[in-house]
């Protein structure tokens, strides 16, 4: 793990992932070890009724084959242990896969996919399955040049968890970093931002073009907003945005109810992220019921982030219990529970704890900071749990596969799942049938190394 330096998060899944990773490892050997000796290869191609009937198992159209280089070398056995494993470790969709990939029927399994397999493991890739699924090319890219060296830059530019970044972002493994990234990367520190890994991971990928940034950067620049390496680090999604659907309705909102619509995003740029039929009746209930201005507004720009029910319980039991207070904005919602309560409302904290659930049931016991904290931080280590269930429940499936593959014999190879694949007749079949039974025994007699 120090040599490829990983993430914190896969760091993270290292020591509970290690027995099985080291018993996949010792797997591989074993197999090679235990399976049977292939027959000398020949220049005669397998049977294509074998590899036909492989292929008809799992649904996928024979003239794929065709269309993959090195389609005369693939043998049904490894097809089959192939496709297996793919299915195993959650691939949603085998014929799209093959469709989009033909090149994947050729994949050694043993030799290539399952040690690509385990490096995705490796980097913190829970959803291996879908990941692929989504970007079939991680099945036959080249592992060094295409996903270890770009994740490397994304690391050297701060991007923390490489692991979820792929996931999010399959298609890393097409793109040109060179071309698609450091160009961007340049525009952002052009503009003074600071937090550049973070950008990275917030922004969907295919919205990273520089001139797509460009624009988004051109247009709040025209509007007025400076400090745009501010914006970037503070609301970096901001940038992610299409400028038509989603910037310019939202300072158009803006400026039909602040003088300077600009300052406000530089004090508060995530404003450009909220929905305009969620802030309308906050704003509205702030004017209009709480009595205050625009001008209150436009120094706490952030009232707006605070659901409807929060403003109007704060709202409601400060005029019950001290009717001549008129705190700031920013002091009555940025108060603790306890502030509030007692230091401003000159009340009780039990008080204001009946108030709430008399008032807004459906809002449930109010949560104090400390417990909020206990909680977020009891989720992420449920999260982290069940990364490492979920990773060790791959391998245990890779593990399987090889298992159940062991005694079986190149040739001919009857898939293992539920649903067995019935090969058509022929004396290679009866004869490969009673050969698989002695090399059974003698595996089972033999110690693995």
């Amino acid at each position: 793990h120090a040599m490829l330096g990983l993430s914190h998060h896969a760091r993270a899944l290292a020591p509970a992932a290690r027995w099985p990773a080291r018993a996949l490892s010792r797997k591989l050997c074993s197999t090679h070890a235990l399976a049977p000796a292939a027959p000398a290869p020949s220049a005669a191609a397998p049977p294509a009724s074998e590899t036909a009937a492989v292929l008809a198992h799992y649904s996928i159209p024979a003239d794929l084959l065709d269309a993959c280089d090195g389609a005369h070398a693939v043998r049904a056995p490894e097809l089959a242990l192939l496709l297996h494993l793919l299915r195993e470790v959650g691939v949603p969709d085998l014929v799209d896969v093959v469709r989009r990939e033909p090149s994947v029927l050729a994949c050694d399994a043993r030799d290539e996919l399952v040690p690509r397999l385990e490096y995705l493991l490796g980097e913190g890739v829970v959803e291996v399955g879908s990941t692929i699924g989504r970007s079939p090319r991680l099945l036959s890219c080249d592992v060094t040049r295409d996903i270890h060296s770009k994740l490397r830059v994304l690391q050297a530019l701060g991007v923390s968890n490489t692991g979820r970044f792929l996931t999010k972002f399959p298609d890393l493994v097409h793109a040109d970093l060179e071309r698609d990234l450091l160009p961007s990367v340049e525009l952002l520190r052009a503009i003074g931002a600071k937090r550049i890994g973070q950008f990275i991971a917030s922004v969907p990928f295919h919205a990273f073009k520089v001139d797509v940034l460009r624009e988004r950067v051109e247009y709040l620049q025209g509007v007025g907003v400076r400090h745009m390496g501010r914006v970037a680090d503070q609301a970096p999604t901001v940038l992610g945005l299409s400028v038509e659907a989603s910037l310019k309705p939202r300072v158009a909102w803006l400026a039909s109810h602040f003088p300077s619509p600009a300052k406000l995003i530089a004090l508060h740029p995530t404003l450009l992220t909220f929905k305009l039929d969620s802030v309308t009746p906050k704003l509205e209930y702030v004017l209009n019921q709480m009595g205050r201005t625009h001008e209150e507004v436009s120094r706490f720009p952030q009232l707006l982030g605070y659901s409807l029910d929060f403003l109007r319980l704060r709202h409601e039991f400060l005029k019950r219990h001290r009717p001549e207070a008129a705190p700031s904005l920013h002091r009555m919602c940025r108060a603790s529970q306890h502030q509030f309560a007692v230091g401003m409302a000159k009340s009780t904290l039990a008080t204001w704890d009946d108030f709430v659930a008399a008032e807004a049931p459906a809002v449930g016991e109010p949560v104090r900071a400390a417990d909020r904290f206990m909680q977020r931080h009891a989720a992420a280590v449920r999260r982290d749990e069940d990364r490492r269930e979920k990773v060790n429940d791959v391998r245990d499936r890779i593990l399987d596969a090889l298992e159940q593959q062991t005694h079986l014999l190149p040739g001919l190879s009857a898939i293992p799942s539920s649903d067995p694949l019935v090969l058509p007749p022929g004396e290679n079949a009866s004869a490969t049938s009673s050969v698989a039974g002695e090399s059974a025994e003698s595996a089972d007699s033999s110690t693995p190394p």
